[in-house]
C-alpha cells in the first residue's frame, strides 16, 4: 500500500498542471513498486471478461488452471490474465500462464480477503482441507468461498449437490452478508426446481441449516440484539418458513390472524404474506387478491 501511495504521489508531482496518458500513471507506479504495472493492467483493461481459477490438490501439490469465466464454457477461449494469488498477506506471486503448480501448505486458501478480481473453485480434496479450518476464515473469505462455489455450479464446474453440501458448513454463521448469499443461493436453486417432489425434498435441508440461528434469534426481538441480528432475523424466519418449520408456521398463522389487533411489523410482512399465500385457505387467498388488485390493507 505504501509503495502504491508513493507511485500516485510521484505521478501527481511529475505531471502537475499537465495532460497525461494512462501509461504515465503505470510508469509512475512501476517505478515506485518495481513491478511492470503496464503489462499487468493491459491484460485486465483491454481483454474482455475476468478469470476463474480451478485449484486441484493431489497429495501435496496444487495445480492451478485459469480460464475466462463464462456460464457457458468455451473450450476455444484461451484468454488468461496475470492474477495475484494472495495466499497470505506476504504473497506476491503472479499467476500469468494457463497453468502452474506449487507445493501445498495447509490452509493456503487462494484470494485471501477477496483482494483479487477472479473466481476460485477447488477440487474435493482441496475443499475438504479448507473446511477443516472453516471457523478461522474471515467473513469475506467465507462469503467468497460460497459465492464462487455457486457461480461455479452455474457454469458447470460443480454440481448443485456439492453446493448444498458446502452450505451445511455455514450452520453456525452469524454474518448478515454471508446469509444474504446463502439466501440467494437457496432462492436460485428453488427457482429452477420445477418438480414439486424436489421442492419438498429440500425442506429438511433448510430446517437443518437454519435451526441454530433460529434458536439463537427466536421470533421476537431481544434487548441484546445487535443491529445486524435485527436484520438477519426476518431472513432466517423466511428460510425456516419455506422449510415448513412447525413453530414458525404457527407464529405466522397467529400473526396473520391477529393483524387487526397487532399490526405486522414491516420486515416480517414479506415472509408472512408469502407463507399465507402459499399455504393459506381460499378465504385468505381472496384477501390477498383484494389487497393486490384493490389495495385493501392486509395489516
Amino acid at each position: 500500500h505504501e509503495q502504491f501511495k508513493k507511485g500516485i504521489q510521484k505521478y501527481l508531482k511529475d505531471h502537475a498542471y499537465k495532460n497525461t496518458l494512462t501509461i504515465d500513471l503505470w510508469k509512475s507506479i512501476s517505478q515506485a513498486t518495481g513491478v511492470d504495472v503496464k503489462a499487468i493492467m493491459d491484460k485486465w483493461l483491454k481483454q474482455p471478461g475476468y478469470p476463474i481459477v480451478r485449484a486441484d490438490l493431489k497429495k501435496d501439490e496444487v495445480t492451478l488452471t485459469q480460464s475466462r469465466f463464462k456460464y457457458l464454457v468455451d473450450e476455444s477461449d484461451y484468454s488468461h490474465w496475470p492474477i495475484p494469488l494472495r495466499r497470505n498477506p506476504q504473497d506476491r506471486v503472479i499467476f500469468e500462464d494457463k497453468t502452474m503448480s506449487y507445493h501445498y501448505k495447509e490452509g493456503t486458501l487462494l484470494n485471501r480477503s477477496l483482494s483479487g478480481f477472479y473466481r476460485t473453485i477447488y477440487n474435493e480434496e482441496f475443499m475438504n482441507d479448507i473446511l477443516k479450518d472453516f471457523d478461522n476464515l474471515s467473513e469475506l473469505e467465507r462469503l467468497g468461498l460460497l459465492r464462487d462455489a455457486f457461480a461455479g455450479a452455474q457454469a458447470g464446474f460443480y454440481s448443485t449437490v456439492d453446493v448444498l453440501k458446502l452450505l451445511v458448513s455455514f450452520e453456525n454463521e452469524h454474518s448478515l452478508v454471508v446469509w444474504e448469499i446463502i439466501s440467494g443461493v437457496i432462492g436460485s436453486i428453488r427457482h429452477v426446481l420445477s418438480d414439486k417432489e424436489l421442492r419438498e425434498e429440500i425442506k429438511p435441508f433448510l430446517l437443518e441449516i437454519t435451526k441454530k440461528q433460529l434458536k439463537r434469534l427466536t421470533w421476537d426481538e431481544k434487548l441484546d440484539d445487535t443491529y445486524f441480528d435485527k436484520l438477519l432475523r426476518p431472513m432466517i424466519l423466511s428460510l425456516a418458513s419455506v422449510g415448513e418449520d412447525e413453530e414458525v408456521i404457527k407464529k405466522i398463522n397467529e400473526a396473520f390472524k391477529n393483524r387487526a389487533k397487532k399490526p405486522i411489523q414491516g420486515d416480517y410482512r414479506g415472509f408472512i404474506y408469502s407463507t399465507i399465500a402459499r399455504n393459506g385457505s381460499e378465504k385468505e387467498f381472496k384477501e390477498f387478491i383484494n389487497y393486490m388488485f384493490y389495495m385493501k390493507e392486509l395489516h
